[in-house]
């Protein structure tokens, strides 16, 4: 007994269906070495189960004859570890860009050093008292020195305003990004299911992973994340103290408008069941902690807590996924208004401390009750009036006197005779020259001032410290930034030398193939001469 005669062709044609496979997979690649995400495939051969020599003497024959090739399966090539490594500092980069352009704009709004900042403002202020303690009877003297606290108030003005502009942008990219991570959370599990109904069936759900592990890329950016493979294929996705995805299911976050200890309405992140969402990286949290927010699980340094090595609260260390939602840490009562934390949050209270410490203390000079203006030389005592420099833009009369609401009295403004540049003592006369008043308000330059919290320093010290500051932590989040964009670079780079299509090797696979394709052919077309020999030729002996 024999193998049959056509049993060469049957292997061959094997042959020809397998390279043929593989030029496929190699056209997938080609077509795809520009798209994001995508990784190379390969068409991983193997020879087929070999077959015993049929023979009534076997014993005498040695070896199994082939059966020639076949797919084994479409290889996707992608490198676990480093997705993990890439999502982890690609969650520290989003933090860092999202603190670092913050606080870039904080550094454009101040705009020191410069003319225009309010360093300078302050100084030309302090500069025209200065020239009206040498001749307060000057009447341009009196004028520069209201023109400039003119400047001042609306130099503060302007800073509340652009301070106000700018939570406004950093609320409405909080809702932004809370849309996107839903959005991008929904077509995960659109993937999942779509991957669970093609793996069960026994197939290489490649091209739908790779669009999965894209979208899970992208949402490293914006939050932490903790990923698990699960049986069927699917994936969990854990992000903060909750879970976002698992298999078939989205747990949404969503925003709720409360109010601050300032009145401010601030979007704050809870999830569908109503708790209070917390993250530990991604730009949402730069967002957030730069906006500034009543959670106060953002800031361990507050909160009497650090967070664990993991960058969580959670159990995610140990590769278990757990459910539910975790604690976000502690909230104070819902009826107590809720103090806002964070960058702009905490540099606003800090400039609103100076501005009205500030204010309060040069209108204690100005409405001192021994202090005189030109108008009181022919007045008696029941007559004087003692005014604020300062008063509230809306009420001058009896409001409130904010950073964002002060100007020069408006009598004053009027009338530069009306500005107290006199001071007597007791019952004594004062003349046009007297500038007592106007020694104090320059000594208040130099005098340390009571900023509430914030200690006691002069106002000058004081406001150059907040720059100081400022500086310092824009140029660590800057240099972080840098840091982790090279650190994510470099990660990615090492991923695409793994997953990447690289066309030089792909047009070497391609002309391997096709070799193979061309021998299998050739050798088909030799089986088939074979067989022809043995039709046509065979037994026509005699003839």
């Amino acid at each position: 007994m024999s193998i049959s005669s056509f049993f060469g062709l049957s292997m061959m044609s094997g042959a020809l269906g397998a390279q043929k496979r593989g030029l496929e997979v190699t056209g997938h690649n080609i077509s795809n070495a520009n798209t994001p995400g995508f990784s190379r495939q390969r068409a991983v051969l193997g020879a087929g189960m070999p077959l015993p020599i049929p023979s009534l003497n076997r014993p005498s024959m040695v070896g199994m004859v082939g059966t020639g090739v076949q797919v084994e399966e479409i290889r996707r090539y992608r490198d676990d570890f480093l997705d993990l490594r890439f999502r982890n500092e690609n969650r520290e980069m989003g933090y860092w860009m999202a603190k670092a352009d913050t606080l870039n704009k904080l550094e454009y709004i101040l705009n020191e050093p410069s003319e225009e900042g309010l360093q300078a403002v302050m100084d030309r202020f302090w500069d025209s008292c200065q020239d009206l303690a040498q001749d307060p009877s000057n009447r341009s003297n009196r004028i520069a020195v209201i023109e400039h606290g003119v400047t001042i108030t609306e130099s503060f003005r302007h800073l509340a305003k652009s301070f106000d502009d700018l939570e406004r942008e950093l609320n409405n990219e909080v809702g932004i990004k809370v849309n996107r991570i839903n959005d991008v959370a929904e077509k995960i599990r659109d993937i999942n299911m779509q991957i669970q109904r093609a793996e069960v069936a026994g197939d290489n759900a490649n091209d739908l992973r790779d669009r999965r592990d894209h979208l899970l890329d992208e949402l490293s950016d914006y939050v932490d994340v903790a990923v698990y493979e699960q049986d069927d294929g699917t994936v969990l996705v854990r992000s903060g103290n909750g879970v976002l995805v698992e298999g078939i299911y989205v747990n949404k976050l969503t925003t709720v408008e409360k109010p601050d200890d300032e009145g401010k309405a601030l979007k704050e992140i809870t999830w569908e069941s109503g708790r209070d969402a917390v993250f530990y990286g991604g730009s949402l949290r730069g967002t957030l902690v730069s906006r500034g927010t009543l959670e106060k699980s953002y800031f361990p340094e507050i909160n009497g807590h650090e967070k664990n090595g993991n960058g969580s609260y959670g159990n995610g260390s140990n590769g278990e996924a757990g459910n539910g939602e975790e604690n976000g840490g502690t909230v104070e009562a819902a009826a107590k208004p809720l103090q806002r934390y964070g960058t702009i949050a905490d540099l606003r209270k800090n400039l609103a401390a100076m501005a009205e410490a500030f204010v309060t203390e040069f209108n204690n000079i100005h409405s001192h009750e021994d202090a005189r203006n030109l108008k009181d030389i022919n007045l008696t005592d029941d007559e004087r009036r003692q005014l604020l420099f300062f008063v509230n833009r809306d009420d001058p009369t009896n409001g409130e006197i904010k950073w964002d609401n002060l100007t020069v009295n408006r009598e004053i403004r009027l009338d530069p005779a009306l500005f107290a540049a006199a001071r007597v003592s007791g019952a004594e006369e004062f003349a046009e020259g007297d500038n007592k008043n106007v020694l104090e308000m320059v000594r208040l330059r130099y005098e340390a001032v009571d900023l509430g919290k914030y200690g006691k320093a002069t106002l000058d010290n004081h406001y150059r410290s907040i720059i100081s500051q400022l500086g310092v932590m824009s140029e660590q989040s800057m240099r972080m930034s840098e840091n982790q964009i090279r650190l994510v670079t470099a990660i990615d780079n090492q991923r695409q030398s793994i997953s990447g299509v690289s066309l030089d090797e792909e047009m070497a696979n391609m002309i391997q193939q096709q070799h193979a394709y061309n021998a299998a052919a050739r050798m088909l077309t030799t089986m088939d001469d074979m067989i022809d020999t043995i039709v046509s030729r065979m037994g026509l002996v005699g003839r």
